[in-house]
């Protein structure tokens, strides 16, 4: 067969964009330039690799074939390359981190420390919610996924490296300012973070321990919007303390003195079982360890 890995590349982004259009512009290719490449890499192989069903791209069972073993064959390389700086000392390559929404309230200073220390190294943040994830590292699209309450649904290790208290607030000029009870709390409107949520697993945890069941008033999707629920005075609601501090420093919010809160949780450093960790991640893992980034 007489192929290259440029044309592999062509192949992947299309099949990843399900569309020669989008590849091209991903590729800042031409569409007929993109289509020679994938006509000479077909008749090298000597199969068709995809097929046009009205206006809809699907892949050939060779296609299919031919996209799981280049992903193989690109992260064989990336190892390659970084194992290859490794034996010549240097502190190179990509880390890729994938974190729930509340993460991103700490994580960018944590990976500029580490940045400060291994300047060569690149750094790719993604911030989404637990599904997605999820999806990251079962996909091996991340080296490390960052978690408050570890997923027992994959196959996978963990570390926990930074406390995670969980405050309930409320605005300060609202009737819930002077909660101070569990009864009170009960009393109280609640505002909650999305079915899923970390934060939102261990509110319903509490809450049941404490046979609690507040009326909830709004479901939110983020933290942001959670606060600015809780600036207006819907009610109350359970963030990290890491999310205001700058709402605490400008009076914006005040946390309610609840008994058995804040709520002890950490954070996690998780990657699936039996992952190659490149010599990037295996220093971003050894920094965490260290706790270095001195949050």
């Amino acid at each position: 067969m007489n192929y290259n890995l440029h044309q592999l590349h062509i192949f992947t982004i299309v099949a990843k964009k399900r569309s020669i259009t989008k590849a091209s512009e991903a590729l800042y290719m031409t569409q007929p330039a993109v289509s020679i490449q994938l006509k000479q890499l077909q008749e090298s192989i000597g199969l068709p690799l995809f097929e046009f069903i009205g206006k809809q791209f699907f892949l050939t069972q060779a296609g299919e074939k031919l996209l799981e073993c280049n992903l193989d064959i690109s992260q064989a390389l990336d190892r390659l390359e970084q194992e290859m700086q490794g034996l010549k000392g240097m502190k190179t390559g990509t880390l890729n981190v994938s974190v729930v929404s509340s993460a991103k309230y700490f994580m960018p200073n944590i990976l500029g420390k580490f940045r400060e220390k291994f300047p060569q190294i690149k750094v790719k943040l993604e911030v989404s919610n637990r599904l997605l994830v999820k999806n990251h590292l079962l996909e091996n699209e991340t080296d490390f996924g960052i978690y408050s309450v570890i997923d027992t649904t994959i196959q996978s290790e963990h570390i926990s490296f930074l406390d995670n208290p969980l405050v309930f607030i409320a605005a300060p000029n609202s009737e819930h300012a002077n909660i101070s009870t569990l009864g009170g709390l009960a009393e109280a409107p609640f505002i909650n973070r999305e079915m899923g949520s970390g934060t939102r697993i261990k509110l319903e945890e509490f809450l049941k321990s404490k046979e609690i069941k507040p009326e909830i008033v709004m479901e939110l999707a983020t933290t942001e919007a959670v606060k600015q629920a809780v600036m207006a005075g819907f009610g109350v609601s359970l963030v990290t303390k890491y999310a205001i501090k700058q709402e605490l420093q400008t009076g914006a919010v005040k946390i309610l003195d609840i008994p058995g809160a804040p709520l002890a949780s950490h954070w996690h450093l998780k990657w699936l079982s039996g992952k190659h960790l490149s010599p990037a991640a295996k220093e971003f893992k050894s920094f965490l360890l260290s706790g270095d980034f001195n949050f």
